[in-house]
């Protein structure tokens, strides 16, 4: 069973995103941004947002079913 864990860019977070200096900012931004958000950290001098994890049966069953 495939897994998914949404990580994406924070859309607020200003500036560059250095690991252990900023990850609290980062990651209070995130938790600032969406209530789906898990945590931020810094990864390539950006600050990601992880978000809720969500397995494939899950999303299909979630999905409209067409008949």
């Amino acid at each position: 069973l495939a897994s998914s864990c949404s990580e994406h860019l924070s859309g607020s977070y200003q500036g560059i995103c250095v690991g252990l200096i900023n990850d609290n900012t980062c990651n209070n931004v995130c938790l600032d941004e969406s209530s789906d958000n898990l945590q931020g950290f810094c990864n390539l001098l950006q600050c990601w947002c992880k978000g809720r994890c969500t397995t494939e049966i899950e999303a299909v069953a979630s999905a409209p079913i067409r008949q």
